[in-house]
Parts: C-alpha cells; structure tokens; sequence
C-alpha cells in the first residue's frame, strides 16, 4: 500500500480528535520537486506553445477564480450568479453580506496579480489585504479579518485549524525560534527562485497554507497568489473550477499533518488540466467533440498528466494540439467508451 493509499485511509477511520498531533515541520519549507518531471514534460505536450490571455479571458478567469475559489470556502454563490454580481453589480436573492462580500475580494485580488511578476511577501500580503477585508460588514465574521488584521504577519498566537491534527508554528521571543515572518518571508523568496512556475505555483499552494502566516485567509490567498508564476510566465491559469471540496481538504490535511503533497498533487493536476481546455485554443477539428464531451476528456487528459496513461481521447487532443493531426475524428474505441 502506498503512502497516499495509507494517509487517505488515515482520513477515512479517524477524526482529527483520535489522531496524534502534527507539529510544523521547518524542513518542509526547503523546496523539493512536487510536481516531478515527468508530469510537467505531460502537461509541455498539452500546451507546446507559450499563452497569452487576452483581456476579455483574464475577466473570464478573474470570474471562474472567484466562484471556485470562494466554493471551497463553502461560498453559496453559483457561477451565474458571480457573473451578474461582477458584471452588472446585480445581487441573488437571499445573498448573505460575507459571501457577496468574499466574491468582491477576490475579483479586488485578482485585479492585483494578472499583469504582474511579483512574487515576494509584499505582493502575499496585498493579496490577503483585498481577500480578508470585511468591508462594510460590522462585528465578528467567519471569513475575514478585523481591519488592522489585513496583511498582518501573526506573532505568538496560538492558532488553531478546524478538523485537522496539525498545530502551526508559534513564535516564542528569546528561545531562538524563527518569527513567523521570517518564516513566510523565506517561501516566498523561495519561491520566487523556483525556475518552473508550474512548480512554484504548487510551491506556494502547499507552504503558504501550512505556515499559516495570517490570521485567516490563508488558503484562499495561496490559491490566488499561484496564478502570478504562471500568468507571468505565460502559462496556463488556475482556476479550481473542478476541485471538490473534500479532495481538498483532504489533499491540504495531508500537508498539514504529514508534510505529504502526493495527494495534492494529484488534486492539482486535476484543475490544472482542466485549465487546458478552458484557456488553451482547442484545435477545429476536436472542439464539437471536446463541447459534448468534457468530462471525458477532463479526466483521460488528467489520468495522462498524471500517470502517463494514454487513452483515444488523450491521443487525439496531443496529436491535434502538436500538429500531428490523426485525420479523423474520434469514435467509440477512440473514446473508450
């Protein structure tokens, strides 16, 4: 049985409660490849050329990463309704202040990062500034911060993470432990050193949660911040739309309390895949299919990416997305259907 098989049935015969408490682990910090290589030379085939999103598919993604980002907060918003609230300022019916309120940052961080490079703990605590900002909402909220909370690295608090083992680092003045900002501060200068942005933005997804630098918001401003290596280096966005909740707090509890990302990774490869189909051109010849199909095809180019393992319908898309078209359009044995 591997790790990830023995981790996940952890998960799945236990609670939080019953299992041993996980300490932060400096030495997870220290970059070691998450994605690999051979899965990054997959997704190379996927997208042999460089990506440029216009302005029209940046607003479109800047749409897609509120809704799926806010959706793992267990936002209620569907993506019809983000796209009137971001598009026409019109509200849902029974909207509640935080999620309305948890959609507007995001589309205030995202405005912060998709034209620029800057990976560095200064651009990390804008982005939380716009994403943990309660606005006009008075009083104790579940998502965001207090007002002079926003951007601000933690000290000696305490934290606590709901239905997880895991006990993130506290800083203790005078026992010559690291602060927490110089705890953050050094992932993202590593960061910002990674040569792969595929790398990088799996970097930042998986240590910046696990420090817990903020005092809420963390999560959410990981998965924003991952797009500014790829968007700057013309690679595919993520957006999450496709991420299920639990695969995802299963795959981050793995990180807290193991300091494991094989589970993540595969989580994140899912979206990221999925990414290809949304923003990557689909050659003329497979864009009917891929329409009346996208599922199938989500999941056989995922199952590539991730294991090499190549079906009808992964064949076609590489030969048609390398030039190499096959000649002919996909039927059944092709689909595996």
């Amino acid at each position: 049985m591997s790790n990830k098989e023995k981790i996940k049935g952890l998960f799945k015969s236990t609670t939080h409660r019953t299992r041993r408490i996980a300490e932060f682990k400096r030495s997870f910090l220290e970059f070691s490849p998450g994605v690999g290589q051979e899965a990054l030379s997959r997704l190379d085939e996927l997208s042999p050329k460089k990506v440029s999103l216009n302005a029209s598919q940046k607003t479109e993604l800047m749409i897609d990463l509120a809704w799926s980002s806010s959706k793992l907060e267990g936002n209620r918003y569907s993506h019809l309704d983000v796209i009137k609230l971001l598009t026409y300022g019109t509200l849902p019916r029974n909207a509640s202040a935080e999620d309305t309120q948890m959609i507007i940052n995001h589309k205030h961080a995202f405005d912060l990062v998709r034209n620029t490079a800057d990976i560095s703990l200064r651009m990390l605590r804008e982005v939380h500034r716009c994403l943990a900002d309660p606005g006009d909402i008075e009083g104790d909220t579940q998502h965001f911060v207090k007002k002079h909370e926003l951007g601000l690295i933690r000290e000696t608090e305490t934290m606590s993470i709901t239905h997880t083992a895991y006990t993130p680092p506290v800083f203790y003045p005078g026992n010559g432990s690291e602060r927490i900002y110089d705890l953050i501060d050094y992932t993202m200068n590593a960061a910002s050193e990674i040569e792969n942005p595929v790398e990088s933005a799996f970097y930042i997804l998986t240590r910046v949660p696990y420090i817990q630098a903020f005092y809420d918001a963390n999560k959410r401003t990981s998965r924003i911040m991952a797009n500014v290596p790829l968007l700057a280096a013309g690679c595919m966005p993520i957006s999450y739309d496709i991420m299920q909740k639990s695969d995802y707090l299963e795959a981050i509890m793995a990180v807290y309390e193991f300091a494991d990302t094989e589970i993540f990774r595969d989580v994140f490869l899912e979206s990221y895949t999925d990414s290809y189909l949304k923003y990557y051109p689909i050659p003329p010849a497979l864009d009917d299919d891929i329409r009346l199909d996208l599922r199938g095809y989500q999941q056989d180019l995922a199952n590539f990416v991730i294991s090499g393992e190549k079906t009808g319908r992964a064949e076609l898309f590489l030969a048609e997305v390398s030039g190499k078209s096959l000649g002919r359009k996909p039927g059944k044995s092709d689909l595996d259907l």
